[in-house]
């Protein structure tokens, strides 16, 4: 069977689609009747297109399909060979899609319907009996060009170059799945699936690279959603993701190469998200942006959503960077910044310990590798130990005084304050009572939290950091570290 040009068929088309079909079509092959029928054929074309008006959607410059094999309980196409297939999909301002476009309405009854008899039953022929898989496809020299006109900038992406195979699509077996193509000219992507396309949550590894991405066309896209548009920079992605009886378990690894922040811009959809200052806190003295990211889920549950699980993981890791910005910093100016957490006090001090001396200047050299960022002192105490290490003191100072001023030994003293304060117990239990008898204003653990905030301030001042770009913040309560030292917890603003 020939058909020089499918053109022919665009009239009956015409009831369903608001488009055109062009092309050429061949088939050759043998129809056997006996009992039972069987098909043996073959299916070649070209200059296949299907048009909107003057736009084509999609067009196929040949397909040849080597082996059709029907039989009434089975289905075989193997050797499906696809060249130059191309497709323009495009969102209008409306954001509708042009492949909708393409579809009319369905046609209005032209009389009343008649009421539909029954057809006589037929025993139910069982699925299972019927086998079919397509086997062997190829595709070469393909190409998308995709165009989003409902952003303030309308966005386009070009994708060429493709190249694809896959070794069988059925219900009984896994297919081996791969993928090439360039992006925007010069980016590579690649993925290598295997997996049961029809039952992908039984058993798939899927695996991505995205490679040298330029990132600056994305920029309709970031100032409408994150308010910034993207000045330079190029992405590297790899995705591993491994599916085995709806368990979920990927990894998300993805470099940031040279990239930069364009201009802000106004946008009400614009997620309310730290963009510059996690760009500032995650690249590294190469100028590189390295994150890494986990997930796990049950596909299975009712309630999983991969969109839901990828921007938890995304929100979480944003805060986290907020919240602890020098364990995502890498190494900095020869810096390992994880250490930088914090900077310790003992209890009742503000003085500057001898081992903290080293992180004050791995933050100096931080802060002056990184201009653009603001160091933030967290002032800190701890309410039970600078209250108690007070108390101590107090009472160790009155000690000292009456044995000075009145001329009693250590323990004389202990048992004329025991007289006055009214502590009938002895020993340890007697020396804890006497502590907590000491006056204390809790006013002291304020200044004493600003004391070593301003302690830190002025080395890092020493150290050549400008005073203007140290922000103290208000004191507040801290948990004890190694349960002996008070950490003023470190952390950045832009």
């Amino acid at each position: 069977l020939n058909a020089t040009n499918l053109s022919v068929f665009n009239k009956y088309a015409a009831e369903f689609i608001a488009g055109s079909i062009a092309g050429e079509l061949a088939t050759q092959g043998q129809l056997k009747l006996s009992n039972a029928f069987s098909l043996e054929a073959k299916l070649s074309g070209k200059g296949l297109a299907l048009s909107s008006g003057r736009d084509k959607i999609f067009s196929l410059a040949s397909l040849n399909v080597a082996q059709i094999a029907l039989s009434p309980n089975s289905l075989t196409l193997n050797k499906i060979t696809l060249g130059s297939p191309a497709a323009n999909i495009s969102l209008n301002k409306d954001r509708r899609l042009n492949l909708l476009s393409l579809i009319k309405p369905a046609a209005q009854a032209k009389q009343t319907a008649k009421p539909a008899q029954a057809a006589p039953s037929r025993p139910a022929k069982s699925k299972a009996n019927f086998a079919w898989s397509v086997k062997n496809i190829s595709l070469s020299g393909g190409s998308l060009n995709f165009t989003d006109e409902s952003l303030a900038t309308p966005f386009k992406l070009r994708i060429s170059d493709m190249k694809a195979s896959i070794s069988e699509i059925s219900p009984k077996r896994a297919a081996d799945i791969k993928l090439s193509s360039l992006v925007s000219g010069s980016g590579l992507a690649s993925i290598t699936v295997r997996a049961y396309p029809l039952d992908f949550k039984r058993k798939s590894d899927i695996n991505v690279v995205l490679k040298e991405i330029p990132l600056a066309p994305a920029s309709p896209y970031t100032a409408k959603y994150i308010g910034n548009e993207i000045a330079g920079g190029k992405l590297n992605l790899k995705l591993a993701y491994k599916i085995d009886d709806g368990k979920l378990n990927a990894s998300n690894d993805l470099n940031l190469d040279r990239f930069e922040l364009g201009k802000e811009v106004q946008s009400k959809d614009a997620l309310s998200l730290p963009i510059g200052l996690v760009v500032s806190i995650l690249k590294d003295s190469d100028d590189q942006i390295d994150i890494s990211l986990p997930l796990s889920g049950a596909m299975n549950d009712p309630k999983f959503s991969y969109g839901a699980l990828i921007w938890g993981a995304i929100k979480k890791l944003l805060s986290d960077i907020v919240l602890s910005p020098f364990r995502f910093m890498g190494k900095i100016a020869g810096v390992d910044t994880k250490k930088l957490e914090s900077i310790d006090f003992e209890a009742a001090s503000s003085e500057i310990l001898i081992s903290e001396n080293s992180k004050i200047d791995d933050l100096a050299k931080v802060a002056k590798a990184k201009p653009e960022l603001k160091i933030i002192l967290n002032s800190a105490y701890n309410e039970k130990l600078d209250t108690h290490e007070f108390q101590r003191r107090s009472l160790q100072n009155t000690l000292t005084l009456m044995s000075n001023k009145q001329g009693l030994s250590t323990d004389e003293a202990i048992a004329a304050l025991k007289i006055k304060y009214g502590i009938k117990s002895g020993g340890d239990e007697a020396m804890k009572e006497l502590i907590s008898a000491q006056k204390f204003t809790r006013s002291r653990l304020d200044e004493l939290a600003l004391a070593r905030a301003a302690a830190v301030q002025s080395a890092l001042v020493q150290r050549g950091v400008s005073v203007s770009r140290i922000e103290i913040k208000k004191p507040s309560e801290a948990e004890l570290k190694q349960n002996s030292f008070i950490p003023l917890s470190l952390g950045v603003e832009r």
